[in-house]
């Protein structure tokens, strides 16, 4: 026998029967486990608590969608607009998010671990203490984020755009960031102790008693205009400053 309630039938039928725009809905706490909705839109709908572990929702439009502490794990979000949706406390471990639209979208102390974002966009998100360990965030756009103590060990960040992304006691052991460009971010207290940081950019960024024991920086770069605060000489880590080469 389905599990799914009165209100979860409705909605399954009605989208069997082609239909996709459901905007605002109120299906908190519905029970929507490997439904496959694709395409279908919910832009400001109240799925608070909503389960919706191994649901199919790409393509979806969940903008301004409050999803507090829904469970998403292993879901699949690819190219679903998700700009300014309210993700608080979510659980999105394993989704799937490719090139999807989390811009300004509330994430924080969402569980986002081995979550896959390759191209994904967070631009002025705010994932405080969001969890994205090994998660897999090749060549995602980060601009202006918020990551303030959040758990970023064994990330792949390789490519990704961290322009003016404020970074204060975040961590980042292990992770891949091998060309990413931080230009302008802010990072104070950061770990990033064995990180891969070869090629990354870091002009105009301000790098504040940053744990870099083991870290590769070899060939990365930075600019007159960065600031290194109680973190060693950039020169003896391997950086190079390209407004030094500019003038020689």
């Amino acid at each position: 026998m389905s599990q799914h309630g009165i209100r979860e039938q409705r909605l399954l039928h009605r989208y069997q029967q082609g239909e996709r725009e459901f905007v605002g809905a109120d299906l908190s706490q519905a029970y929507l486990v490997g439904a496959q909705l694709q395409g279908i839109s919910l832009e400001g709908a109240d799925l608070q608590g909503c389960q919706l572990q191994t649901c199919d929702l790409g393509g979806a439009f969940l903008g301004q969608t409050n999803l507090q502490q829904a469970q998403l794990t292993e879901a699949v979000l690819r190219r679903a607009q998700l700009w300014q949706a309210d993700l608080q406390g979510a659980n999105l471990a394993g989704a799937i998010l490719s090139g999807a639209n989390l811009s300004e979208a509330i994430l924080r102390e969402a569980d986002l671990r081995q979550m896959k974002g390759v191209g994904a966009f967070f631009n002025g998100a705010d994932l405080t203490r969001a969890d994205l360990t090994e998660a897999h965030l090749w060549r995602a756009k980060l601009l202006e984020v918020q990551l303030h103590q959040a758990q970023l060990q064994q990330v792949n960040l390789s490519g990704a755009y961290l322009m003016g992304a404020i970074l204060h006691e975040t961590h980042l052991s292990g992770a891949n960031l091998q060309g990413v460009d931080l230009s302008g971010a802010q990072l104070r207290s950061v770990t990033l102790e064995g990180t891969r940081l070869a090629g990354a950019n870091f002009s105009g960024a301000i790098l504040w008693r940053c744990a870099l024991s083991q870290a590769d920086l070899a060939g990365a770069f930075y600019n007159d205009d960065t600031e290194f605060i109680e973190v060693g000489d950039p020169v003896q880590l391997g950086m190079v400053n390209v407004d030094q080469i500019g003038r020689s």
